[in-house]
């Protein structure tokens, strides 16, 4: 079953930016079991760590939104947790990033994740908790394959990838949870 907005948004931006103009009504962002999403192969440390601070940099702004503008109280929860964590990891990331020598300016949301975030910001109340778990669905599997693909090794960068992984699962695992218990709305499978 499928939810409008956000995953539409999502898939729109991931699979066809000249897309992004149309109607974002008629799908949502597609569930993966975390076993079946694909490891992602980044280059160099810079693109790891740029990825990572960008995916983290969203988590905060996001659940920011979250905190303010969500109805449901576990909704509310969810974002207190995904800010604590990631901006935790956003500090840890930012500290052995530079310890590699790979320093980044100032970690921002990429243009699909502020994306996200404009349309987020415009929602509605009354949508924004759908809203709000369909782009930690979509953010949740991007991150899974950025840090599957770059927990192999033994660089301090890719030690952080493979402890940081876990937390990653079980925020997606929470997501799911919480999406499929939304009151009046269709579940994600």
């Amino acid at each position: 079953m499928f939810r409008p907005s956000v995953a539409a948004l999502a898939a729109s931006l991931l699979f066809a930016p000249a897309a992004f103009a149309q109607s974002q009504s008629d799908s949502s962002v597609p569930t993966i079991p975390e076993s079946q999403i694909e490891p992602r192969t980044v280059a160099t440390t810079y693109e790891f760590v740029a990825t990572a601070s960008s995916g983290n940099a969203f988590e905060i702004e996001a659940a920011t939104l979250a905190l303010q503008k969500a109805a449901m109280p576990e909704v509310k929860a969810l974002a207190q947790k995904m800010l604590d964590d990631h901006t935790a990891a956003q500090e840890e990331l930012l500290a052995v990033g530079k310890s590699a020598n790979t320093d980044i300016a100032k970690p921002a949301p990429d243009g699909e994740q502020q994306g996200l975030l404009d349309k987020l910001g415009s929602t509605d109340p009354a949508g924004f908790d759908a809203m709000y778990l369909d782009s930690q669905i979509f953010a949740h599997q991007r991150a899974l394959a950025l840090f599957k693909g770059y927990a192999e090794g033994s660089e301090p960068l890719n030690q952080y990838a493979a402890k940081t992984l876990p937390t990653l699962q079980m925020h997606y695992q929470m997501v799911l949870d919480l999406s499929a218990k939304l009151p009046g709305e269709a579940a994600v499978q």
